[in-house]
C-alpha cells in the first residue's frame, strides 16, 4: 500500500521514574548500565518479565503464572509498583489492578523495542485499505438507529448531525458495528437485543505542549538524560506520563502528557518553562479492566456484529485487527448462507459478490 514506517517520539529518549517526590530509576545510554541498575533495585523481576510476554501466545491459559515468577519479594513488589505500573499508565492510564492479557499486551511494547508509526500518520491506514477495497465513504453521518426487516435486511438510519431533523435510511445486508456501543446512542430495534453487560471506560486527556521542563519540580538540579518521564502506581502526579516528541531548533521540546484530568494552565506552568499550551483532547481512551471481565457477543442478530466484544480482554490496535477478521468471516459465513443456500433474499441481490460494501 506504499505506507513507511518510522520510530516514535525522539532519537536517544531514555525513561525516568517518578515517585512524585524524587526519580526512582533512570535508564542510562549504556545498555549495560542501564541493566545493572535494574538487577539492584529490581533483582531478577526484570528478566522474568522480559521472558513472560514473549511466550505469551503459546502459553496463552498459563498467563496468571508470570506473578508467581516475578515472584513476592521487596525487590519485586518494588518493580510491580514502578516498573511495570508505570508501562501500564503509559499503556491504558492505569494501574495494576488490570487483568494479565491486557497487562501482557501494556508490556509487549517494551519488552519487543520495534515501536513505530506510519509516517504521515496512523490514519493512512484505514484510507488505504477502504482505497484498496473500493469500499463506498460516506463521512459526515450520524448513524441513529440499526433496523433488521422481516426480509432479513437492515436498514441503516442517519442523520448528518444531531440536531438534524432530517432522517434517512440505505438498506444492507449485514452490518459490522465498529465502535463501543456504551460510547453510542445508536436504537436497534426489529430484533431482541441480547444481555450486554455495560463496560466503563477511562478517561484518557492528552496534552501536547511546547517548552522544557522545570528540574525543581522533580526535585532536582538536572533532568535526567532523554526526559521521558513515566510514574509509579503510588505517585501522586497530574499526569500518567510525559514524553517528549520532537526537539526544535531553538532547543525547545514538543511533549505529549497522557493524564487522568484536564491540566490546568497553572500545573503546565509549575511543570513547564517557556511554556506554550498546542492542543488537548479528552475521551473514552479504553476500557477499564477490571477482571473479571464480562464480555458482550459479537453477534446480536445474524447478519449483525459488534467489532469491539472483545475490546476489554486488551485494547490495542492488532486487538482490533483480530476482532475485525473474526466479524467479517461472521459476515462472510452469513452472507454465504443468505445468498447461497436460502436462494438469496428478497432485494434483488443476486449473489455474496453482489452486496455492496459502505463504510
Amino acid at each position: 500500500m506504499g505506507l513507511q514506517r518510522e520510530r516514535l517520539g525522539v532519537d536517544g529518549s531514555q525513561i525516568s521514574i517518578f515517585d512524585g517526590s524524587r526519580f526512582v530509576f533512570s535508564e542510562s545510554s549504556w545498555t549495560i548500565v542501564t541493566l545493572y541498575r535494574m538487577l539492584r533495585r529490581y533483582g531478577l523481576s526484570y528478566l522474568y518479565m522480559r521472558k513472560g510476554p514473549q511466550t505469551m501466545l503459546p502459553r496463552f491459559l498459563q498467563l496468571y503464572k508470570l506473578q508467581d515468577r516475578i515472584g513476592t519479594s521487596s525487590a519485586a513488589n518494588l518493580f510491580a509498583k514502578e516498573f511495570v505500573a508505570g508501562i501500564n499508565r503509559i499503556q491504558y492510564n492505569q494501574g495494576n489492578g488490570i487483568n494479565a492479557l491486557a497487562g501482557m499486551v501494556s508490556l509487549l511494547p517494551t519488552i519487543d523495542g520495534r515501536l513505530f508509526r506510519i509516517k504521515g500518520g496512523n490514519r493512512l491506514l484505514p484510507e488505504r485499505l477502504i482505497a484498496a477495497a473500493n469500499a463506498s465513504l460516506h463521512q459526515g453521518l450520524r448513524v441513529t438507529k440499526v433496523h433488521r426487516t422481516t426480509s432479513r435486511h437492515f436498514e441503516l438510519h442517519t442523520k448528518s448531525s444531531r440536531d438534524d431533523k432530517t432522517t434517512k435510511s440505505r438498506r444492507y445486508a449485514a452490518v459490522l458495528v465498529a465502535t463501543p456501543l456504551e460510547l453510542t446512542d445508536i436504537a436497534f430495534t426489529g430484533f431482541e437485543v441480547p444481555h450486554m453487560p455495560v463496560r466503563q471506560y477511562q478517561t484518557t486527556v492528552t496534552t501536547l505542549v511546547k517548552g522544557r521542563l522545570k528540574p525543581a519540580y522533580f526535585g532536582v538540579e538536572a533532568l535526567p538524560k532523554g526526559e521521558y518521564v513515566m510514574v509509579t502506581e503510588d505517585a501522586k502526579t497530574p499526569f500518567s506520563v510525559i514524553g517528549p516528541q520532537k526537539i526544535l531548533p531553538n532547543g525547545l521540546r514538543i511533549y505529549k502528557i497522557f493524564s487522568r484530568q484536564p491540566l490546568e494552565g497553572a500545573t503546565l506552568d509549575a511543570i513547564f518553562a517557556n511554556l506554550t499550551i498546542l492542543a488537548d483532547r479528552e475521551w473514552k481512551a479504553y476500557p477499564l479492566f477490571r477482571p473479571p471481565e464480562r464480555f458482550p457477543p459479537f453477534r446480536l442478530t445474524p447478519g449483525l456484529y459488534v467489532n469491539n466484544a472483545w475490546e476489554n480482554a486488551a485494547s490495542a490496535m492488532e486487538m482490533s485487527a483480530v476482532a475485525a477478521k473474526n466479524c467479517a468471516l461472521l459476515a462472510s459465513q452469513y452472507l454465504q448462507k443468505a445468498f447461497l443456500d436460502d436462494g438469496g433474499l428478497n432485494s434483488g441481490f443476486k449473489a455474496v459478490t453482489g452486496a455492496k460494501s459502505e463504510l
